[in-house]
């Protein structure tokens, strides 16, 4: 519903008389709004006076909870208000716009109804401000009351009639569009009464917005929708056809692409597979050009990209999938829809790493060339893309600069999600038998292609999963040779035009930073308060002492020690309990260019990266501190090539780890990251890796040989044979 308190209040203010302020105008009705908030923040910082100072605030504020930056966007508009700045209408739009906020928040905060009651006194006996609030508090109601608001929406209708004819008309309609839109889902009786309003509403919209074509655009969006409701797909497509064709000098992107992606689905539902891809194609490179503005806000569990841009991206993987499954079409155009499958798959997980780290910081190449995909040509090399739709699973093979296509049918997408589900459960508890979902999976993902894969030169196979799949380990899949880590070694991209690969590490010394916690100290008290419930859950203690000893035993690694001393060499530093922390950490890698970091304690990955953090012995080392310390040691001439984090938690069944893992690697500009996707037994990890830094050393630094050596040498062990004990360690980034 923030969409919609934007296009009644934000753009309510007609002319901004200062040029930054100006400009910043011009952008939010481009729809640019990234851009605008930076407009905006820099003419805050050169601003001297208080009253001008104050009044941006406000106008910043209504752009960062556009963006879904609540907190600073609350903060922003409450000094404002408390200034008194701007005008009556400037102060009605920024108590409403935090009324909206809060209302929107779980349970609403106290101060809610006191900016609803302001905004009402500021609204007075002013007709256009009292039909924004109406508008405004009938969105509040659409689930708790929407019974009450049919009546309501009728007599708005016959009020904004009432209004001249103008663009503030024009959103007026819209807005109440898409209100009775949203509560006709709750009132199926009244949903034919409530499409015709939507249908009228429209409609003079699109008569009072004029020569306004973001309104317009935005007219012709819902009016789609309506003739989709009404299975009018052809009627539907003609509209969408108009609008785009009205926005010629394409001054609102960030509706083009939603029209273009919705054109696409139609035409696809008419079968007219050539021209809906083309749709579809123009449809990104519309989005590419607003992508900083989409906000990464989580709804409902939900990243804001999952729910409403990858289905595009994913629409238009399916077809040229299917398109590119042609055995008529010559080779090469065969690869190229390939190619274009690759890069689709690619904005996805660049947004996942986006969401993850809290912001679209653009991260990796952006060429969209087909050299970026065939950029890694070893003859031992295959990079393998498994998709899965909700009808079939495919899988994409990148050797040398082929791209082999297998596709899977009768394995629908729900189907395969239980599997792993079930597969994971399994691979957490030694006293299990994963076996039979093991080799059903490598059915799916691994025999389709066995020819191309198993039947030549690949000793190396690097994974860029599809993010149902990021959660398992593809080492533990197995057929009847084996598991796959005993027939190749095995890594994991999140992306791969995300990465940029360093030069090989050269043979000979290396220098390893070596940070472990056995049994933490005053950390405890820096965990998060739900975290701690989850620890010590079910225990009665009876002073904040018992709960902080009670925690650092349930944190106590005791394995850590004989795991460091495992490692350490001559060319080591320690950090060790007392010794390890963020600023003795920051030091260390000042004074001294390490080939590797080391970090044996907890690491809880959560849902962003300012949710994850390490734990040290005195506190806790949030992500993001955690990346500004290893980019300060990317300033050596040898930078740090290897971050392991040997003791990761994600919930299990999330696919985190991955992506803080390629987060931390790809912000720090460090190439391979390796952890683990589960807790494992402490005594695993304590043999294991000093196995791997054996295998490093002897196979000159390349990091995939060396996790598979160590692995393997786990499987012949009998104690560790089980996959619980030694496939939870995933290695991202560069595998050489």
């Amino acid at each position: 519903m923030m969409g919609l308190f934007f296009t009644l209040h934000l753009n309510a203010h007609e002319a901004f008389s200062d040029n930054p302020l100006s400009e910043a105008r011009e952008l939010i009705d481009r729809g640019q709004i990234a851009m605008a908030r930076s407009t905006l923040f820099n003419a805050l910082q050169k601003e001297d006076s208080p009253p001008k100072t104050a009044f941006i605030e406000g106008e910043l504020g209504l752009v960062e909870l556009r963006l879904r930056d609540s907190e600073n966007g609350k903060i922003h508009l409450q000094h404002a208000l408390s200034q008194k700045a701007g005008t009556q209408g400037d102060q009605f739009r920024w108590s409403l716009a935090l009324a909206h906020q809060l209302t929107n928040e779980t349970p609403p905060p106290p101060e809610t109804n006191r900016y609803l009651n302001k905004a009402r006194e500021l609204a007075g006996h002013d007709e256009s401000l009292k039909i924004r609030l109406a508008l405004t508090e009938a969105s509040f109601l659409v689930k708790q009351e929407p019974e009450h608001l049919s009546k309501t929406l009728t007599s708005l209708a016959q009020q904004i009639n009432e209004r001249p004819s103008s663009k503030e008309r024009a959103s007026f309609h819209i807005v109440l569009a898409k209100t009775a839109k949203d509560i006709s889902q709750w009132l199926p009786k009244e949903a034919e009464s409530l499409k015709a309003l939507r249908f009228k509403s429209l409609n003079q919209a699109i008569d009072d917005a004029d020569d306004i074509v973001r309104l317009k655009l935005e007219s012709y969006l819902e009016l789609a929708a309506l003739y989709q409701e009404d299975q009018r797909p052809e009627d539907a497509i003609q509209l969408l056809a108009r609008g785009i064709r009205e926005d010629e000098k394409q001054e609102a992107p960030d509706l083009l692409w939603q029209m273009r992606f919705q054109e696409g689905l139609l035409l696809n539902q008419l079968g007219k597979l050539s021209e809906a891809l083309d749709v579809l194609q123009k449809a990104t490179e519309n989005l590419a050009l607003v992508r900083s503005d989409l906000p990464t806000e989580r709804k409902n569990g939900k990243a804001w990209f999952t729910e409403y841009v990858e289905p595009l991206y994913m629409t238009l993987a399916d077809l040229l999938l299917i398109r590119s499954s042609d055995s008529s079409l010559p080779a090469q155009s065969q690869r190229d829809l390939r190619v274009r499958v690759i890069y689709a798959l690619e904005e996805i997980n660049r947004a996942d790493l986006d969401d993850f780290l809290g912001h679209r910081c653009g991260l990796g190449t952006d060429k969209n060339k087909s050299s970026d995909v065939f950029r890694f040509r070893q003859k031992d090399l295959a990079i393998l893309y498994p998709i899965a739709f909700k009808d079939r699973l495919e899988l994409l093979l990148i050797k040398g600069d082929m791209i082999h296509q297998a596709t899977v049918r009768g394995i629908h997408q729900r189907a395969l999600s239980g599997r792993v589900d079930a597969f994971l459960h399994a691979l957490n508890r030694p006293d299990s038998h994963p076996g039979t979902l093991g080799r059903e999976l490598f059915d799916w993902l691994i025999k389709p292609l066995h020819q191309e894969l198993l039947g030549s030169q690949i000793r190396h196979l690097v994974i860029v999963p599809d993010k149902i799949l990021r959660k398992i380990p593809f080492s533990a899949l197995q057929d009847e040779n084996g598991f796959l880590i005993e027939q190749l070694s095995v890594s994991t991209l999140t992306g791969l035009t995300l990465f940029d690969p360093l030069p090989d590490v050269s043979s000979g010394s290396q220098d390893y930073l070596l940070a472990g916690v056995s049994r933490p100290g005053s950390a405890v008290d820096h965990l998060p308060e739900n975290l701690k419930g989850e620890m010590i859950r079910n225990v009665q203690s009876t002073s904040e002492i018992d709960r902080g000893s009670l925690l650092k035993d349930r944190l106590a690694l005791p394995g850590v020690e004989r795991e460091v001393k495992g490692i350490e060499t001559q060319d080591t530093k320690v950090l060790m309990n007392q010794d390890f922390t963020l600023a003795a950490l920051k030091e260390a890698l000042h004074r001294h260019a390490y080939t590797a970091l080391h970090i044996a304690s907890h690491g809880f990955i959560g849902k962003t990266s300012d949710q994850s953090f390490v734990i040290a012995y005195d506190n806790v080392i949030n992500f993001n501190d955690l990346y500004s310390v290893l980019l300060e040691a990317q300033r050596h001439s040898s930078p740090l090539k290897l971050l392991t984090l040997s003791a990761c938690h994600t919930a299990e069944g999330d696919d985190r780890t991955p992506l803080g893992l390629s987060g931390m690697a790809i912000r720090a500009k460090v190439s391979s990251a390796l952890g683990s996707l589960w807790p494992v037994d402490d005594n695993a990890t304590a043999q294991l890796m000093p196995l791997f830094y054996r295998e490093l050393q002897s196979n000159e630094g390349h990091t995939a040989k060396a996790l598979r050596a160590a692995q393997m040498a786990m499987i012949k062990e009998p104690r560790y044979q089980h996959p619980y004990y030694w496939a939870a360690f995933t290695l991202v980034g560069q595998w050489w």
